[in-house]
């Protein structure tokens, strides 16, 4: 039975579309999470660094997978929370200590099936989100009285479920308005710049498939806001992200005593959401250290590092150990498109035109719609020209003050976030990427659509109102 008959006879779940892919390893795997959680999870294959194409998973199993986080969470979230912590952070202390100065395929394999581990602790959250989407809305009813006035839970959600800790992206952002502060006021920046790209430039290389971002980047960015009043944008910044989490902290002070059930669900999506950060800022971090390394590898092999990071476990284990290199116009099929379809009975892979083809039919068609409607994020109501954003490659299209229009963003993505007036998206819930910033930037956003990249086109002009969840055209 090829792919297309596969996607044919089954129901599939879609967990991202992105251009680039990378390392994988070959094999399915119903994996057990961690023993202290007495269960399984599907996961889609044992891979690593698969930002492609396509990734799927059938709707049973990720259903199956769903029910069982829930039982988790209703029976003992406390435990729950501090398992997911205790892998997260052994996995992330391991990573952190390789180094590599020479070719040692052992150590080489520990340090991706390391990754492989780490990575997929990610899937485990994106169940823990599809769980919460149903269990915290019986917590509550649709419209209740907090502080002295009446919300809903969309408003609540948008107000409260904010991370615990500054994620980097904030604390670049603020470091990087300092510098064009200084800029600004005719100062040196030349060493600000260099550091600020050693402490943040792997925020640019999700599972380091990109170039970090080095000196010279910052430099054009922090000259283009320094160009428009930067102390302003500091002060506006940090005011409003103290007294969001000041107002929050109020907010979630009443809800703990008035709604116990709602609070506890919305402080496990606030654990989640600094976890699901570390997970993958461990990865980004380590990858970028270590990419010179491999690069060094690519070369010695007449490969390029994208070559080299397209390769299965296997392949690249047996190019180290026997100098065997895979067919290079696989590698660049599958740079050029790659799926993974996954179930508990199998797996398969498809590159290239196959992969297009089966990424084509896979997705659903768009219904005789005169709006979108999806998941509020962070409220509010915006009106501006659509910009639709498939992949990184696009992001140098975006202008200051567009609608963001993507399939899912990623930390890949903050150059275009910086600009967008609003963000809506096809897919996403509570402890989307998505959803993280634009709560800490204060982005009107709206999250699973399904549909928002097909219905709306580059240069629509549209109304996004993010306060009931629908994005209309103008």
């Amino acid at each position: 039975m090829n792919n297309v008959e596969i996607i044919k006879n089954n129901k599939w779940h879609l967990f991202g579309r992105w251009k680039h892919t990378g390392m994988f390893e070959d094999g399915m795997s119903r994996i057990t999470v961690d023993g202290d959680f007495k269960t399984t999870v599907p996961f889609v294959p044992k891979y690593f660094l698969v930002l492609g194409n396509g990734q799927f998973i059938t709707e049973n199993d990720y259903r199956e997978g769903v029910e069982e986080v829930k039982e988790m969470l209703k029976n003992d979230d406390i435990e729950f929370r501090n398992n997911f912590k205790k892998m997260i952070y052994e996995s992330h202390e391991k990573l952190t200590n390789f180094n590599f100065d020479d070719i040692d395929s052992e150590k080489l394999k520990d340090y991706l099936l390391t990754s492989f581990k780490h990575t997929r602790y990610w899937f485990g959250i994106m169940l823990a989100d599809g769980a919460l989407q149903e269990l915290f809305p019986s917590t509550l009813p649709e419209k209740f009285v907090l502080l002295g006035r009446e919300m809903n839970r969309a408003e609540l959600v948008a107000n409260v479920a904010l991370p615990k800790k500054d994620f980097p992206m904030i604390l670049g952002e603020i470091n990087l308005l300092k510098i064009a502060q200084k800029i600004s006021e005719g100062d040196s920046v030349d060493e600000d710049l260099e550091k600020h790209a050693r402490e943040y430039g792997w925020t640019n290389s999700l599972c380091w498939w990109t170039e970090p971002f080095d000196a010279n980047y910052y430099r054009e960015e922090a000259k283009r806001l320094s160009n428009n009043k930067p102390e302003e944008k500091l002060k506006l910044l940090e005011d409003k992200k103290k007294t969001q989490h000041q107002k929050a902290e109020l907010i979630l002070a009443e809800l703990k005593k008035n709604f116990p059930e709602a609070w506890k669900y919305l402080d496990i999506v606030r654990d989640l959401a600094d976890l699901k950060e570390e997970n993958w800022d461990t990865v980004s971090i380590v990858g970028a250290r270590n990419r010179k390394f491999f690069k060094k590898i690519a070369t010695k092999y007449g490969l390029s590092y994208n070559q080299l990071f397209m390769m299965t476990l296997d392949e690249f284990l047996e190019l180290l150990k026997n100098d065997k290199t895979p067919d290079v116009d696989e590698l660049n099929q599958r740079i050029k498109c790659f799926c993974v379809l996954a179930s508990k009975d199998g797996i398969g892979h498809s590159s290239g035109q196959e992969a297009e083809k089966l990424l084509e039919f896979a997705e659903d068609e768009v219904p005789e719609l005169d709006h979108l409607e999806g998941t509020p994020i962070w409220q509010g109501k915006e009106t501006g020209i659509v910009n639709i954003v498939h992949t990184m490659d696009d992001i140098g299209k975006m202008n200051e003050g567009d609608i963001l229009v993507c399939p899912m963003t990623d930390p890949d993505y903050l150059p275009a976030i910086r600009k967008a007036k609003a963000i809506v998206t096809n897919q996403g819930g509570m402890l989307c990427h998505a959803a993280i910033v634009a709560r800490e930037l204060q982005i009107p956003c709206v999250v699973g659509t399904k549909f928002a990249t097909k219905f709306l086109q580059d240069g629509d002009l549209v109304e996004v109102n993010a306060n009931e969840g629908v994005i209309k055209k103008i």
